[in-house]
């Protein structure tokens, strides 16, 4: 069931002349499509599930960080996309080229940040896989395929009605009961071990 994106808990609205002192910032110029979704959500946490669902690679977004403006950090650049990206370039974990605007986590259930290439284009999934010595930035693994534009991605991104948690709760008490042994199982012994 593919739903309309939502957003909660979104950052105070842009305008393009703060789209202009982050490009300025930043050294490049945003893409129209991850304007759009901006100006329109300044970050945010889904209200569903959201899934990137691409030819590459399936992401689920937890998080999109807000660009300028974050009300819960007092608006500390280091808690936005443009804050983010450049303690990032800093401290070399990614390239001069490189926007870190959401989080989330792979199908394999790995913590990584979703980024796009703003040469190319594209956006990867990178996995967290550590932290810079001396810095808030992460160490990440190689970056991962999840769309060949941003485009892409957008026009792939799926909601799904989020699983209320009384029902997650009874999934996993299922999932976690384990098969009684049969009476007719042999008992290990010393040298079994």
């Amino acid at each position: 069931m593919n739903m309309k994106i939502e957003l909660e808990n979104c950052q105070k609205s842009l305008t393009l002349k703060d789209f202009e002192e982050v490009e300025s910032k930043l050294g490049h110029v945003l893409p129209e499509r991850l304007k759009e979704f901006y100006l329109q959500y300044n970050g945010g946490e889904p209200k569903q599930q959201t899934i990137s669902i691409n030819k590459y690679y399936e992401v689920e977004i937890r998080i999109f960080q807000p660009f300028k403006y974050n009300k819960s950090f007092k608006n500390a650049l280091f808690h936005t996309v443009e804050g983010e990206t450049l303690e990032h370039r800093s401290s070399n974990s990614i390239s001069d080229n490189i926007l870190l605007f959401a989080s989330g986590h792979n199908n394999l259930r790995n913590i990584g940040v979703i980024a796009i290439n703003i040469k190319n284009r594209a956006v990867y999934f990178y996995k967290i896989i550590g932290f810079v010595k001396n810095s808030d930035a992460f160490i990440f693994d190689e970056p991962q395929l999840i769309a060949d534009s941003i485009d892409d991605f957008f026009n792939n991104l799926v909601a799904f009605p989020k699983i209320e948690e009384e029902q997650q709760t009874e999934i996993i008490e299922i999932e976690g009961v384990m098969p009684e042994l049969s009476d007719c199982s042999a008992s290990l012994t010393k040298e079994d071990i």
